[in-house]
């Protein structure tokens, strides 16, 4: 193995580190709403959550790059981006896990990689090949073996449809506009913008109901720095180098770690269609990534790109003209 190729390699697996990481927080977040729905409304704690993330996110860009603006145009791309990556996301998400069981909300949440790799393909002109395809399959798969499937009623399982396509949408709108932009700009923007459309729906549906607990405000503190400030900042650094399907895919796993903190923390059991889902999920990860040629191999082998594409902005990560 060249030194090019060890180095190329030594890349790849620092990304799926860092891919377990965030979907091992991911996969914290749904024990953390579902204890905090014992305390409050749903659109109660998306509102703050957002709110209080998009603060956080506004500070660290001003620490770090000395501004709290993005520029110039980028205005109908963050309120996209807002709309759908955050508001309608969270909220459709908290309100489905109200009527629907976990097992099912999360095999109809995790179809997301799916709409997202077809999606991209379109609208991204990224390659989907029948191998990428399969490797998605089996993902998905197993997440339906691992979550179990369930009974829930006609209107969360259209929340939570919802929710998936809303989080798809959001990925080619960041892919496609906002790739280049810093991080914390572009997400801190997006969670106060969508903070906003929460409040104002909150106040439409005066859903207020909260019972202070400690249980609450640890889960929900947990949520805005765990499950989204590190979260967000991770995965839209590696969606920048990454194609957005082949990203989207390493996001099975986060199923695995919900099963596993739930069996730790909610005393919930895995049978052997939960272990068997576990192999395919693996199995779709391997294939998925086995026909990846990401930005990182293209830099190592040719250097930096000045080729900006449809999105504006280079491999690098830089913003360009």
């Amino acid at each position: 193995m060249t030194a090019t190729s060890r180095q190329s390699a030594g890349i790849r697996w620092v990304s799926m580190l860092l891919f377990a990481f965030v979907c091992a927080l991911w996969g914290l977040n749904f024990v953390a709403a579902k204890v905090s729905l014992r305390f409050a409304d749903p659109l109660f704690l998306a509102a703050v959550r957002m709110t209080a993330t998009g603060v956080v996110l506004l500070a660290l860009a001003r620490m770090s790059t000395g501004r709290w603006l993005c520029r110039r145009g980028l205005g109908p791309a963050l309120l996209a981006f807002g709309l759908f990556n955050c508001f309608g996301l969270q909220a459709l998400m908290y309100a489905a896990q109200t009527h629907v069981s976990a097992g099912l909300g999360g095999i109809i949440l995790y179809t997301y990689p799916v709409i997202t790799a077809v999606g991209a393909r379109f609208l991204l002109s990224e390659r989907l090949t029948r191998l990428k395809v399969f490797g998605i399959v089996c993902g998905f798969a197993g997440v339906a073996l691992v979550a179990g499937f369930g009974r829930g009623s006609g209107l969360g399982e259209l929340e939570m449809s919802g929710a998936a396509v809303c989080w798809a949408v959001g990925t080619i709108v960041f892919k496609r506009y906002l790739g280049g932009e810093n991080i914390y700009l572009v997400s801190g923007w997006a969670f106060v913008f969508a903070g906003l459309m929460a409040g104002v729906a909150l106040g439409a549906t005066g859903s207020f109901r909260v019972r202070s607990d400690p249980a609450l405000w640890w889960w929900l503190a947990f949520s805005i720095i765990g499950g989204s400030v590190i979260t967000n900042a991770i995965w839209l650094q590696l969606l920048k180098r990454d194609d957005a399907g082949v990203a989207a895919a390493q996001l099975f796993m986060t199923p695995l770690f919900s099963l596993l903190f739930g069996w730790l923390l909610l005393s919930e059991h895995a049978g052997a269609s939960q272990l068997a889902g576990a192999v395919l999920v693996a199995f779709g990860i391997v294939l998925v990534n086995k026909v990846r040629r990401g930005p990182e191999a293209a830099l190592v082998e040719h250097g930096p790109s000045t080729n900006t594409g449809a999105g504006g902005f280079s491999r690098t990560g830089e913003v360009t003209a």
